[in-house]
C-alpha cells in the first residue's frame, strides 16, 4: 500500500521491503511530531538513515543498520515498545532500537551529557555507528536553533566526542562520522573563542591519528537485549 506523504516530507529510498515497512512504522507513529525547526519529525529518521547509508554503503548489513535508523525514535517518542520491534522486524533490529533509547531515569539522575558519554562509550559498534549519524544530523541544523541551546548542544557534542576517543577505539566508519560531526560544529565555532576552535581541531587530528578499530562480531548487537525475545 502506497503511503500519501504530509507536506514538507522527505521522499525517502527505500530500496527493500523491510526498509519500506520500517519508514511506514517510522512515519506513521510520528504523524504530528515536529522537529523544534518546525519540520516533520519524521525527516530526522530519514536523513539519519540516509547518513547510514552514505557512511555504510558497501556493508553487508545495510537493510538492518537502515531499518533501526529509521526506527530509532520509535519507541522513545511513540507508543511502539520492544516486543513490537520484535514482532514485526525481529530481535536484532530490536535490539539496536532499544540501545539507541534513551533511559530517562538514569539520564536525570547523573546527567545528560555524562549519561550519553557512557553510553556511547558501551554501546555495540552498529548501535554506535547509527547513533552518531543521529548527532550528525542534530548538528546539521543547529544553526535554525537560537543560540542559546545551539551553544549548549555543540559543547555537549565536544564533550562526548572527547570522551568517547579517551574511552573506545572506533572503526574506521566511526571515525569519518566523528570528522563530519567535528566540522560541523567548527561552523558554530566564533572568532573569539579560539580555545574552542583549538580544542576541535586536536580532536579532529586525534581522531585522524587514532588506528581503526578491528571488527568483533561480539560488539555489533546488544545480545541482552536479544535474549529477553527468548524468555
Amino acid at each position: 500500500m502506497t503511503t500519501v506523504l504530509d507536506e514538507g516530507v522527505i521522499v525517502p529510498v527505500l530500496e527493500t521491503e523491510m526498509i519500506r515497512k520500517a519508514f511506514t512504522f517510522a512515519y506513521r507513529l510520528h504523524q504530528g511530531q515536529f522537529r523544534t525547526t518546525g519540520e516533520p519529525f519524521i525527516n530526522h529518521p530519514i536523513r539519519v538513515a540516509n547518513y547510514v547509508c552514505e557512511f555504510k554503503l558497501n556493508s553487508k548489513n545495510l537493510e538492518v543498520l537502515k531499518a533501526a535508523a529509521l526506527l530509532h525514535d520509535t519507541v522513545e517518542n511513540t507508543a511502539l515498545n520492544y516486543y513490537d520491534l520484535v514482532e514485526f522486524f525481529g530481535p536484532t533490529i530490536a535490539a539496536l532500537v532499544m540501545e539507541l533509547t534513551t533511559d530517562e531515569d538514569m539520564k536525570r539522575e547523573i546527567g545528560k551529557t555524562k549519561y550519553l558519554e557512557i553510553r556511547l562509550k558501551n554501546m555495540t559498534s552498529w548501535a554506535l555507528t547509527i547513533k552518531l549519524c543521529d548527532r550528525l544530523d542534530n548538528c546539521s541544523d543547529l544553526h535554525l536553533c537560537d543560540e542559546a541551546f545551539r551553544i549548549k548542544y555543540r559543547n555537549e557534542t565536544i564533550d562526548i566526542l572527547e570522551y568517547l576517543l579517551n574511552n573506545r577505539e572506533l572503526t574506521g566508519t566511526q571515525k569519518k562520522i566523528v570528522l563530519a560531526i567535528l566540522r560541523k560544529l567548527e561552523d558554530y565555532i566564533e572568532p573569539a573563542e579560539a580555545l574552542l576552535a583549538a580544542r576541535v581541531a586536536e580532536l579532529k587530528a586525534r581522531v585522524s591519528m587514532q588506528k581503526d578499530k578491528t571488527f568483533d562480531f561480539g560488539r555489533v548487537v546488544n545480545r541482552n537485549w536479544m535474549m529477553i525475545e527468548r524468555m
